[in-house]
């Protein structure tokens, strides 16, 4: 998809202004990414995570597990009240 604007329809723009953003893009330099400190903080992020448990997951099967087996009781509950009365 190819969009075509007129310089009428951008407001703020002039003939002059789109012939200065190449020496405006060139002044501002080029991103650079410190590939050391990327490797550094990988490995520790790794190291971390692999020596200690996830206590959150562990924390949420629990909660799940409760709660089926709370469910269980109830239904199991209601059955036998219901087999008591006929």
């Amino acid at each position: 998809m190819t969009l075509h604007f007129t310089l009428d329809e951008i407001p703020a723009a002039s003939p002059e202004l789109i012939w200065e953003l190449p020496a405006i893009g060139a002044s501002l330099g080029a991103a650079a990414v410190d590939e050391a400190a990327m490797v550094a903080s990988a490995s520790t992020a790794t190291s971390t995570s692999q020596a200690e448990p996830d206590w959150k997951k562990f924390g949420l099967w629990a909660v799940l597990l409760l709660s089926v087996v709370f469910l269980a009781a109830m239904a199991f509950s209601l059955l036998r009240k219901s087999f008591e009365k006929s």
